[in-house]
């Protein structure tokens, strides 16, 4: 019976494109950076929702960030045809930690205002124009053709699967160790897919 399940197994080709090395580290990192971008998320909707306990501007916070990457995706796209791919990327995670750290750090020192995290939500839609324009783009180069299509799905999972337990992870987080960790965390996934 065990035989029979292995060779069943070895027909099941979902996860092919994570033999690969190259793309199995971005594939984790990606997994890192979903789960620290949603552990922020809820950190930054309870912070505004406290600080203001306003849905408006729960929403405003909320946009400014989609608003920015919306508007200037093509760009992203641009600079993945025109410069080194994993310079760009690695560049995103860098300025990423250090949105993260700095919005931790207001939060953890009780400085934090609102224009600030507005002022960072901008900032980080603009940095996640560059990432997301450069990540897809650089799959190509990590996997052969014959299975890019699955690396490229593999890459939506990674975001999906990080969403539901980082999301009860950020709840814990708040209630045991304070908003800012949340922001920590985010720091953290980031470093975590700069070395892979």
């Amino acid at each position: 019976m065990t035989q029979g399940i292995t060779a069943w197994l070895r027909h099941i080709h979902t996860f092919d494109s994570l033999r690969f090395r190259d793309y199995r580290l971005l594939w984790i990192g990606n997994l890192t950076e979903h789960a620290g971008e949603q552990i922020e998320q809820v950190g930054r909707a309870w912070l505004v929702w406290t600080m203001t306990g306003s849905p408006a501007m729960l929403g405003i916070v909320m946009a400014a960030r989609e608003l920015t990457g919306n508007l200037l995706a093509p760009i992203g796209g641009l600079v993945a045809d025109r410069l080194d791919r994993r310079k760009v990327l690695m560049a995103t995670f860098v300025l990423m930690t250090i949105t993260s750290l700095l919005l931790a750090f207001l939060v953890y020192t009780q400085r934090i205002q609102l224009w600030h995290i507005i002022a960072i939500e901008i900032t980080k839609g603009l940095i996640l124009v560059f990432n997301h324009g450069v990540r897809p783009a650089i799959t190509p180069n990590l996997v052969p053709k014959t299975h890019l299509l699955n690396a490229l799905t593999l890459e939506t999972v990674s975001s999906s699967v990080a969403r539901l337990p980082a999301a009860a992870f950020a709840g814990w987080l708040i209630v045991t160790l304070g908003v800012s960790s949340t922001f920590g965390m985010r720091a953290l996934g980031t470093v975590i897919a700069f070395l892979a």
